[in-house]
């Protein structure tokens, strides 16, 4: 018996000396674009972090009043991410630290701030 607890013991021990791994999610988040002017690119990055995704419009521009369902890879560790919208004019829309692990299926609606 005094074998069965050691033994049940170091194996908890063991387990929980190994590092936790964070959740794979990956959502789909409809951009809906209401700026008035065409979309060239989409980009993501988790915040607090450097560097940007390639551009999510795989191909052309999201035209105004449309809209693209993409997929944003996240985790659990990173759920909260930046996005970076370039319009036609060569302005940019920063919205920041947006919850994509909630967002999953939701629509996201680009717009300019007055």
């Amino acid at each position: 018996m005094k074998f069965a607890l050691f033994s049940a013991s170091a194996l908890m021990a063991a387990a929980l000396s190994f590092p936790v791994i964070a959740e794979s999610l990956s959502s789909t988040i409809t951009f809906v674009n209401a700026t008035g002017q065409d979309v060239v690119e989409i980009v993501t990055a988790p915040s607090a972090t450097d560097g940007w995704s390639d551009n999510l419009i795989a191909e052309g521009t999201l035209t105004a009043g449309t809209e693209i369902a993409t997929l944003v890879a996240a985790d659990t560790d990173h759920c909260f991410h930046d996005f970076r919208f370039t319009l036609a004019d060569g302005s940019v829309v920063e919205e920041v630290e947006i919850d994509v692990c909630d967002l999953d299926g939701q629509l996201f609606e680009i717009a300019v701030q007055s």
